[in-house]
């Protein structure tokens, strides 16, 4: 599903499966997701197989939706230079099974597998979450990163990797349990691959 510029979306009770590209992408757009399942993304392609990707200044509401196997990325707030400011809440979140695969068009890019996140400008906030299993669980990078009563397991890499820098992006955690992961700690000033995907945008 695409959503851009203006366009307002709620969606209820449904399921994703086999996509493509991601299943939710927004460019200054609104979502509000609520008891959805999204799973099975068609891994034929490099790249594809994400699950909610925002940008351009858009707001996204989720509420007990499932995210499982998706690849690169789960949910993603990344923004361009000129419009800043997508915020994405999340209550009762669960994230399975990440597998890595490109979040980046650069020739260079390295595969990654991201439970959530957030570049700069951005705002996530979740509440009641789950990831379990992928590379990352979290990667901030200069956006607001929040969470709360939220479980991070079977990460491979570590429990989250945090760029953020004093006074451009905050990350806080309350109540937030690291469990069986590479490192049951959080990763920082680590060089990864960011979250950058050309968002399609409907023909005129």
């Amino acid at each position: 599903m695409l959503a851009q510029e203006g366009a307002a979306v709620e969606a209820d009770r449904t399921v994703t499966s086999g996509m493509a590209g991601a299943a939710f992408v927004l460019a200054g757009a609104t979502l509000d997701l609520r008891d959805a399942y999204v799973v099975s993304p068609q891994l034929t392609t490099p790249f594809g197989g994400f699950g909610v990707l925002a940008g351009e200044r858009s707001t996204v509401r989720v509420e007990r939706v499932a995210v499982v196997a998706p690849r690169g990325v789960a949910v993603s707030v990344a923004d361009s230079a000129a419009a800043r400011g997508t915020t994405l809440t999340a209550r009762d979140l669960y994230v399975s099974g990440v597998v890595e695969g490109l979040t980046d068009t650069a020739a260079n890019a390295a595969p990654e597998a991201y439970g959530a996140s957030v570049d700069e400008g951005g705002v996530v906030e979740l509440s009641r979450a789950v990831f379990d299993g992928g590379r990352w669980g979290f990667f901030q990078t200069l956006g607001a990163l929040r969470l709360r009563d939220v479980v991070i397991a079977r990460q491979r890499g570590a429990a989250g990797a945090s760029n953020g820098v004093a006074g451009l992006g905050r990350l806080t955690l309350e109540r937030v349990s690291f469990t069986a992961n590479a490192r049951d700690a959080v990763a920082r000033e680590v060089r990864l691959p960011p979250v950058r995907i050309p968002v399609p945008r409907l023909a005129e």
